[in-house]
């Protein structure tokens, strides 16, 4: 008898061990297993024309290139954010003056990144994701020499659509179409 009353106390002291271990999975938000504050980072780098529009007239030409470097973190399958530093060259005709301005740009700003394949279609891999993204920060540009004032500093607002392809499970490529918003005077 005191072998069983011995059994049974081991096994009542042990059940609040094994209960507590389950519960400590990771938190779960809407059915997403949300994770650590070092996992899904991701670092990217992209390089392509731009494309200047100004108002009251069309699309300039694709006579420039622009970089990117951005530094995102995933906080959820659906949502991210992420700080990018964009840099390059447009011209475009001044209003004012009526003059060609020949310009180069450095933009930093944050985004938050919407992943809309997870949103839609539910969290599993796949090889494309739509991934919106959005922010505002800072541009600063450095005119011509023969404009009278050297530099701006403005603030400017992103917004784009990301596609990216997934070539392995560490490496995607992405097509990104990304608008930026500023003055008149950037």
């Amino acid at each position: 008898m005191k072998k069983v009353l011995l059994s049974l106390l081991v096994v009542a002291l042990m059940t609040p061990i094994v209960s507590a271990q389950e519960w400590q999975r990771p938190r779960a938000w809407r059915g997403y297993e949300t994770n650590r504050f070092w996992d899904n980072w991701e670092i990217q780098g992209g390089v392509g024309p731009t494309f200047t529009v100004k108002t009251g007239s069309g699309i300039a030409d694709a006579n420039h290139w622009a970089g990117y470097a951005a530094v995102g973190k995933w906080f959820h399958p659906v949502f991210g954010v992420r700080f990018a530093m964009e840099g390059g060259k447009f011209d475009y005709l001044s209003a004012v003056n009526n003059s060609n301005v020949n310009t180069s740009f450095i933009f930093a700003h944050p985004d938050f990144m919407v992943n809309l394949s997870n949103w839609i279609g539910g969290y599993k891999e796949r090889v494309y994701n739509a991934v919106l993204l959005g922010g505002a920060g800072i541009a600063t540009t450095s005119l011509h020499p023969d404009n009278k004032s050297t530099r701006t500093l403005e603030y400017a607002f992103n917004f784009g659509l990301q596609n990216r392809f997934n070539v392995c499970k560490c490496l995607s490529v992405d097509l990104t179409m990304n608008y930026m918003l500023a003055t008149a005077n950037l």
